[in-house]
């Protein structure tokens, strides 16, 4: 059931339909979405830019140092998969939005999601199993929290690391 949630939660935006706005590129700007205009696009606001990786080609590591408890590495490493192909395999408007993530073979230490602006930084999977609530302040009915380190004024990231709800 765990791997069907993880799966879940990795994958469900690239399933719905581009109508419905199951994920909106995220942006430079500070605004919030609302019933007005679900997703802000940098098109419709002067001086904000679409966040974009400079290289369409990315990794991920999972984290060692919090890895889920009740699933083995190769499950959470074949459901990652799974859920990058769908991404990979997602067109808008019927261009492929050309992004290409691997799953590192080599591991991380990382224990929280954190970016280091003078070093080296490994985009990470980790699996929260105390505090999502009350310590890290996510949504207690959040199964998976994205972090997203950019330049605010070209939208380039630098780095991005997803906490699971354990």
């Amino acid at each position: 059931m765990r791997a069907e949630l993880l799966a879940a939660a990795l994958s469900a935006g690239a399933l719905a339909p581009a109508s419905a706005h199951a994920w909106c590129q995220m942006t430079t700007s500070d605004l919030l979405p609302s019933l007005a205009e679900p997703c802000i696009l940098a098109e419709n606001h002067p001086g904000e830019f679409p966040l974009a990786w400079q290289r369409r080609c990315t990794s991920i590591a999972l984290s060692t140092e919090d890895a889920s408890s009740s699933l083995d590495d190769a499950t959470v490493r074949a459901v990652l998969d799974r859920a990058l192909a769908a991404w990979e395999g997602t067109s808008c408007e019927g261009i492929p939005i050309g992004i290409d993530v691997s799953v590192l073979a080599e591991t991380t230490l990382a224990d929280r999601a954190r970016h280091f602006a003078s070093g080296r930084n490994v985009n990470a999977l980790i699996f929260v199993h105390d505090g999502w609530s009350d310590v890290r302040r996510h949504d207690p009915r959040a199964l998976a929290v994205t972090y997203v380190w950019h330049d605010p004024a070209s939208g380039l990231i630098f780095d991005a690391d997803i906490e699971m709800n354990e």
